[in-house]
């Protein structure tokens, strides 16, 4: 499947699954950016409850360190563990990358740059991008986030449907909880001034 989004198509243009979220927020793109970078897991108590559900799943030691981490920004806390930052165009564009074997009890992480990220097809992994997109129009902003897997072969994306049924509500649910806390830290800054 091939669908055009922007930056997310330099980076994972074919993906096998695709999830999409957005809302509006009354605040500035920079504000709202600003928000994006800032928000801890301490303001998305159902994420970090559902982050802490799926400790016996992958990638539960980088879950635990997570949860136990709840006042440091997620995006920082994210790019400084799994996941590795492919693109930032502040304040429009933000996307962190992941290869991986989510459906192994360590996740069987690679840890690369941005080249490497593109180019990887070697089999038995998953490519996995989260991007967010900040779209500014007459001072409110509308945030998207986008996620998208791409298997590197058929063995690997059928272990990876295996593993994404049953935890696909939480990965809903978590990106849906992620935009509500950054529209309330941007909103409740306060009137913003016009120039």
């Amino acid at each position: 499947m091939k669908v055009v989004s922007g930056p997310l198509d330099e980076l994972l243009p074919e993906h096998d699954v695709r999830e999409v979220h957005e809302l509006w927020v009354d605040a500035s793109g920079s504000r709202v950016w600003s928000a994006l970078n800032q928000v801890t897991l301490r303001e998305m108590p159902l994420f970090r409850a559902l982050l802490f559900l799926r400790q016996p799943m992958p990638l539960a030691p980088r879950n635990r360190r997570l949860v136990s981490r709840t006042d440091r920004p997620l995006l920082a806390e994210m790019a400084s563990g799994a996941f590795v930052p492919l693109l930032q165009r502040p304040p429009s564009d933000l996307v962190l990358g992941m290869i991986a074997k989510p459906w192994r009890p360590t996740g069987s992480l690679r840890i690369v740059d941005r080249t490497a990220f593109v180019n990887f097809a070697e089999p038995g992994w998953a490519k996995i991008v989260l991007g967010f997109q900040l779209q500014e129009l007459d001072g409110r902003t509308r945030l998207t986030t986008d996620t998208r897997v791409r298997a590197t072969d058929a063995a690997a994306r059928r272990w990876f449907w295996l593993y994404w049924l049953p935890v696909s509500w939480g990965s809903a649910t978590t990106r849906r909880s992620w935009l509500r806390a950054v529209k309330r830290r941007a909103e409740a800054a306060g009137p913003e001034e016009v120039s």
